[in-house]
C-alpha cells in the first residue's frame, strides 16, 4: 500500500459507498496560551492497493510527536484490503475524530502513519503563538 493523501481537517467523514469528504484542511493553528487544547479536529489518510494485495491484512498506527520526538497521541487500529470487483487498484479511507488534543507549547509536531510498523507518511503540522496586540482597545 502507498500513501495517497494525509492531512488534518476541520471534518471529514467517509459515506456508505467510499467517498471522502473533507472541509477545512490545515497543517497550523494557533493557540493565545499554552498549554492549548484543541477540542476537535480529524486525522486524514488515504492508501492504495493493488489487486496483488486484495485480503492482506494490516495493522495501522497513527502518532503525533512534539519536535523533541516525544508522543502526544497515539493510536492503533487494523484492518483489510478489500477486493474490487473489476480487478483493480481500491482506496483505503481512515478518518480518526481527534478530541481534546493537548499541545504543551508552541513549536513544530509531526503526524505520523505507520502501516505494519513501518512509517508509510508523515505531516508537519505547526501550532503558533498567537500574541494579543498591545495596544489593544
Amino acid at each position: 500500500m502507498e500513501p495517497v493523501l494525509f492531512t488534518t481537517a476541520e471534518y471529514a467523514m467517509v459515506s456508505n459507498d467510499g467517498k471522502l469528504s473533507i472541509m477545512g484542511i490545515y497543517d497550523s493553528i494557533q493557540a493565545a496560551e499554552f498549554p492549548a487544547v484543541s477540542p476537535r479536529m480529524f486525522l486524514i489518510a488515504q492508501f492504495k492497493a493493488e489487486p496483488d494485495e486484495y485480503g492482506q491484512v494490516f495493522e495501522i498506527h497513527f502518532q503525533l510527536v512534539n519536535e523533541n520526538g516525544d508522543n502526544v497521541v497515539s493510536l492503533n487500529g487494523a484492518g483489510e484490503v478489500p477486493d474490487s470487483d473489476m480487478g483493480l487498484s481500491v482506496l483505503l479511507n481512515q478518518v480518526v475524530t481527534l478530541n481534546n488534543i493537548q499541545f504543551e507549547r508552541p513549536g513544530m509536531y509531526a503526524f505520523r502513519a505507520y502501516l505494519d510498523g513501518e512509517l508509510a507518511v508523515e505531516m508537519p503540522f505547526t501550532v503558533v503563538e498567537n500574541r494579543k496586540p498591545t495596544n489593544q482597545v
